[in-house]
């Protein structure tokens, strides 16, 4: 009789433990908590804390409250001006309202918002980047293509319960083969613009040389001149004092012309001279004048 007693007190304790574990729940700081009744929503935890609930009758759905940060799929989109463009972009999100989100998308799982995320940002920036050129993308106006995606996102996702805090593009860039053809373009640019520079090099580079010889034409042209001006003072100098040395010692002079004669003709090494000995070349050598 009292082993049952026992039994019974064992049972009923370990029942009670059992109650207790199913009635007693916590909620971390980084969550919230939704109490269910058979499918129906009875109450909303917020706040950390120990949390309690009615056993086996009704279950606790837990929320990620904390900023989560989603690297979308690069999406390629058309732009305003009919240029494609590949976008790399990521969101900042989190779940505010989760009564709301509990009956929009459900239980609390990261690839069913993200799809809805990536599905509404995508729709999002093709309406967006469809009003702007891709130059917009490239300049000051780029934040403001920028925030106006953001908004529309978040006013998208607001009716899921979902705050998104940012939204940002990472790498905007051309298709694959777009960028070949700008880089063949380019490169045909660039080869044009060397010719063009190269042409206008060797054009001025002509011009310059041109330039060159005739300064150098007139630069010898004029030395030449003064040359000549400067050879025939120095002759006519030269004369003036070789007459006045001749009117002072006409014989003297004539002695020096008559060596001066014979160093130039016998300073050969293979000289041969036929004349007769009484010819007056050599009248200096006879000792008299003929």
């Amino acid at each position: 009789m009292q082993n049952q007693r026992l039994i019974s007190v064992a049972i009923a304790v370990f029942l009670l433990i059992i109650c207790v574990s199913q009635s007693v729940f916590t909620v971390h700081e980084t969550r919230k908590a939704i109490v269910f009744q058979f499918g129906e929503l009875k109450h909303i935890y917020n706040e950390p804390g120990l949390k309690f609930k009615l056993p086996f009758i009704q279950d606790v759905v837990y929320y990620d409250r904390r900023l989560q940060n989603y690297a979308m799929p690069t999406l390629e989109v058309t732009a305003g001006d009919q240029k494609r463009i590949v976008v790399d972009l990521y969101a900042r999100y989190l779940i505010d309202n989760v009564r709301l989100f509990y009956k929009t998308i459900g239980s609390d799982d990261r690839q069913a918002i993200e799809q809805r995320l990536s599905a509404v940002v995508e729709s999002s920036m093709r309406i967006v980047l469809g009003q702007y050129p891709l130059g917009a993308l490239l300049s000051t106006q780029r934040t403001q293509v920028m925030n106006q995606i953001h908004d529309s996102v978040r006013k998208s996702l607001q009716e899921l319960g979902v705050v998104v805090h940012d939204v940002r593009i990472v790498k905007a860039d051309l298709p694959k083969e777009n960028s070949n053809a700008v880089y063949r373009r380019m490169e045909s640019d660039r080869i044009r613009i060397a010719k063009r520079i190269r042409a206008e090099g060797g054009e001025k580079a002509q011009f310059i040389k041109a330039q060159a010889e005739r300064d150098r034409v007139i630069i010898l042209a004029e030395a030449r001149k003064k040359a000549d001006i400067f050879n025939g003072e120095g002759l006519a100098k030269a004369s003036a004092i070789y007459a006045t040395a001749f009117k002072e010692d006409p014989q003297f002079f004539d002695f020096y012309r008559s060596m001066s004669a014979y160093e130039k003709a016998l300073s050969g090494e293979n000289t041969t001279m036929v004349m007769s000995p009484n010819h007056p070349f050599f009248k200096q050598f006879n000792g008299s004048e003929r």
